[in-house]
This record gives C-alpha cells, sequence and structure tokens, in this order.
C-alpha cells in the first residue's frame, strides 16, 4: 500500500490485484491472464471468458474474431452483413425478399404462387402449369405444345409449315 496505489499479491506469487487512480486490475504472470477495469467502468479480459446466465448489452457490442453459436439467433432489428453469409441449412422468411444483385440458384427453384419478372433468359426447360407474359416471347429453339394453341392476333410464319389433321379456316 502506497499513496496512489493498494497491491496485494497471493497464490503461488503468481496473481497480483491493484487498485488505483486509474481503476482494477488482476494480473497472473505466469498464464497472461488479466482482467482490468477502468475508473468509469469499462472492462478489458484477456483470456477466454465463460457467462453461466443471461449476458445483456445495453451499448453496441464490437466482435474482431468469429462468433459461433450452438442455438438459435434472433434478431428484433436489421441485420447487415458486409461479406459472404453463408447458410448452411434451411431459411425461411416470414416477409419479402430484395436483392439488388445478380442471383446464382445452382439448385431448383420452386414458386409457388405468382412470379412477376422484367424479363426472364433461360437456356434450359421452363417447366410450369400456367405462363403468362403481357409483353414478347422469343423462343430460340423449337416451340413444342401439347394441347390446344389459341392466336389472338395474326400468325405470321417464315419457314415451311406441315399441318397434320384437318385445317378449318374461317
Amino acid at each position: 500500500v502506497n499513496g496512489t496505489q493498494t497491491t496485494i499479491s497471493g497464490g503461488t506469487a503468481s496473481t497480483t490485484t491493484t487498485w488505483d487512480d486509474t481503476g482494477f486490475k488482476v494480473t497472473d504472470s505466469v498464464n497472461s491472464q488479466t482482467f482490468y477495469v477502468d475508473n468509469t467502468g469499462n472492462a478489458t479480459i484477456l483470456a477466454n471468458e465463460s457467462v453461466g446466465g443471461n449476458l445483456h448489452v445495453t451499448g453496441n457490442s464490437y466482435l474482431d474474431g468469429n462468433v459461433y453459436m450452438d442455438n438459435n439467433l434472433d434478431v428484433d432489428g436489421n441485420a447487415h452483413v458486409d461479406g459472404i453469409s453463408r447458410l448452411d441449412g434451411n431459411v425461411y422468411m416470414d416477409s419479402n425478399l430484395d436483392v439488388d444483385g445478380n442471383e446464382t440458384l445452382t439448385g431448383t427453384l420452386t414458386v409457388s404462387g405468382m412470379s412477376y419478372t422484367n424479363g426472364i433468359s433461360n437456356t434450359g426447360d421452363i417447366a410450369t402449369d400456367t405462363l403468362h407474359t403481357t409483353g414478347n416471347a422469343y423462343v430460340g429453339n423449337n416451340l413444342h405444345v401439347t394441347g390446344n394453341s389459341y392466336l389472338d392476333g395474326n400468325l405470321d410464319v417464315d419457314g415451311n409449315e406441315t399441318l397434320t389433321g384437318t385445317l378449318t379456316v374461317s
């Protein structure tokens, strides 16, 4: 004890506790673990920590390392991620999905309900029960229609025509 600080040493003389004008500090000289609380309440812990109960943080949290969780994550506000987000399980959303960049899907896209697009470019097959467009539809290869076809406009054919069956003209 001196005029500006109080120091207590214990154990095998490797642990030192100091109180002074800057705060409270615990140092272990054997394994370099330090715990420090300054006089404004900021805490610095230089080792692994375990919390047996709930952890409530009122201000912002800044984490410089990876974060691992063994349970659920609930976010009541917005989640902003800079970088790649990798989700290894199913993703369930109860609201809209707004994507401002390009999307790449390597599996099957199943849509229940209407889909509205500003254009679709496809290099494979499109399988659907109903396909509706208010704009032009371009087919770069064969168009195979199994059922009836109804045209409410003119038919312009630039190649040979083959008709099998009865042609009715009215």
